[in-house]
Order: structure tokens, then sequence, then C-alpha cells
């Protein structure tokens, strides 16, 4: 999320009081090449949502958008991407990128800012579900008159191009998705009125990323939490969904006799193997293994055997729209 420090229009202290009133545990800042927030105290507990002060990185082009967690300063603008990938990561920082793939089909309305340097580099993780990317993508001027008078019609899906690049970096080794609302809320002047275009109040509905962490927060150790939490994002330890189409954390996962974390981690099967999910509504679900669709069902306990190695996740819908998408589990032959 953007804040006043940057190119957002709601200071931080907005942000936490409508994250408090929408149930939302965390937000993560994440203002351009900056981090004063840090430097005013944000970091930490304030009205029982845990503030992540991180920032968004790009190179002298204004390209190539990473999402940095887990440093204490930015790094210097004029670096190239391979050189704040390795700086940050280096100094034990956690890196996404950030809105990987943007072409803006309606050129010179919003510029896009895609990622097009190396994908070989030692970042933890992808930005699948990006929802003001994806409203950019497809503005049109009547669907942003819809969006404000009816809010939450205009709901955005992960494209497929971002979902295919993620697929192909996991071949290889893991790397974390997670979603993203790049809110900037955008408050514009109308005559002598003020427009919030974005309200945090819709936002804070989806899409989110829900994170599995291996014990309860403690909401009192800023730095603790902050590092577990951070640690399990990195792991691919979550889930990313829309929360008006049902409640994330009621969604228990099983692989075999795993509970509890089967996303991001890797699991080795001598046999076929359930993998089962419990929902508290009733889904079409799809299984995926490296990227295509190999079994589907209906259901709000899905079942799916899962036979061959291989990187796998699940694609739930809910009215016809896309509901959550998990991350990879992995499974390899003993």
């Amino acid at each position: 999320m953007h804040s006043t420090y940057s190119d957002g229009t709601t200071d931080i202290g907005e942000i936490v009081a409508d994250a408090h009133a929408a149930g939302v545990d965390v937000v993560m800042i994440t203002d351009h090449h900056t981090m004063t927030a840090t430097r005013h105290g944000w970091n930490g507990w304030h009205d029982d949502v845990l503030v992540i002060v991180g920032y968004e990185h790009s190179d002298p082009h204004d390209a190539n958008h990473l999402l940095v967690f887990g440093m204490n300063e930015p790094m210097d603008p004029t670096l190239s991407p391979r050189q704040y990938v390795h700086q940050a990561t280096g100094a034990g920082g956690m890196v996404f990128l950030a809105h990987p793939v943007e072409c803006r089909a309606r050129r010179g309305k919003i510029r896009p800012y895609p990622w097009t340097a190396s994908l070989d580099l030692p970042f933890q993780g992808v930005e699948v579900w990006n929802f003001m990317s994806l409203w950019a993508e497809r503005y049109t001027a009547r669907r942003a008159l819809l969006n404000y008078v009816m809010p939450g019609i205009a709901g955005e899906r992960p494209d497929d191009e971002t979902l295919a690049l993620w697929d192909r970096c996991a071949e290889s080794r893991p790397v974390a998705g997670i979603a993203g609302l790049d809110a900037h809320v955008l408050k514009v002047p109308w005559g002598p009125l003020r427009l919030t275009l974005f309200p945090l109040a819709r936002l804070f509905r989806g899409p989110l990323t829900m994170v599995e962490t291996s014990a309860p927060l403690s909401r009192t150790d800023a730095r603790a939490d902050t590092a577990m939490l951070l640690a399990h994002l990195a792991r691919g330890n979550s889930m990313m969904g829309v929360r008006k189409y049902g409640p994330l954390e009621e969604i228990l996962t099983r692989f075999g006799s795993d509970h509890g974390q089967v996303w991001g981690e890797t699991f080795v099967a001598r046999e076929p193997v359930d993998l089962v999910m419990t929902l508290p509504r009733r889904a079409c679900a799809k299984l995926l293994r490296s990227g295509r669709v190999v079994a589907e069902t209906r259901g709000r306990t899905v079942r799916f055997p899962v036979t061959e190695p291989g990187i796998y996740r699940v694609e739930l819908r809910r009215r016809g729209a896309v509901w959550v998408i998990t991350n990879h589990l992995r499974v390899t032959r003993g």
C-alpha cells in the first residue's frame, strides 16, 4: 500500500483505522524510494494492526519495480535491477517482483511498468495479483464510472500472463506468490467535492494475502511478529483471495496427514496422496500442475489425488469469479 509519504492520498493513520475496521491484521507500506514511515515510528503494532514498512524500488527509468522488505534504508536509485536485487537479498532483505506483466492495452492512458530484467535473479517471490495494476490494465471511462457508482462490481481477476510467469519461475525453485492492493486511494477534486475513487473499506475485501504462520502472532512483540510473517511470506505459506466471496481464514488444507502449512512446502510422496481442502462456502476447485489444470471438482470439501511429482496449486471460484489462488506445493518422489 502507498501513503502520503510518496504518491498515495491517505496517511498511514487512516490506513490503520480502516484496516482495523475491516478486520485486517497486517498492512505493508511500500512507498516509492522512501522509508520515512519508519523514522516516524510507524513500524509496529497500531490499534491491533501490524504495520510493516518496506518500500518500492525501481530503476533509473522508473521500470522494473521491486517490493523490498526487511531493510532499514532504501537503496541507491541509480542501481540496475541486477544490482538492487542482489544487494537487497545479500543484506537479508525479502523482495517480490511488483506487477511484473503490464502492457496497457489502451496505451497513452496509464503508463505500464513491467519487469523487463532477468528472471534468473534471486527474488523470493512475485506479486501475482495486483488490484490497481489489473484495474488500470482494463481501464475504460465506463468502467471507471461504474467503479465509483457501484463499488465492488468491477472486481479484478489475475491475468493469465502473470500466472504463467509465476508458474514458470517456480518450476526450478520455490517462488512465493502474493496479492497486493497497490492502494493509492485516489482522492480527486470534482468541483467543490473531493471524491474517493478506491475507498479502503472496499479494497480491504480483497484481493489480500492470507498467511499461514507456525504460531499465533504475539501482538506485543512487533519485531518477532514481523520476522515471522516475512519468513512465511518468503516460503509461500499463504493463499491469495477475495474476502467478499468467503472468509479466507476458514479454509483448511491437508496433504495426506499433514495439516496447516501445506502451501509453500515440499513433500516426499512414495504413493498417491490426497490433497483435501475444507471450505466455508461451496466452490468450483481446479488443481493445476505446472500451470495446467489436471483435475476439477465442486463442493465445500474438495479432494484431489496427487499421483505424480511436480508443483501444484489450487484455484477456487465462486459466482464465476476467482475467489482463491494458493501458493504451490512441491511433490517429489522418495
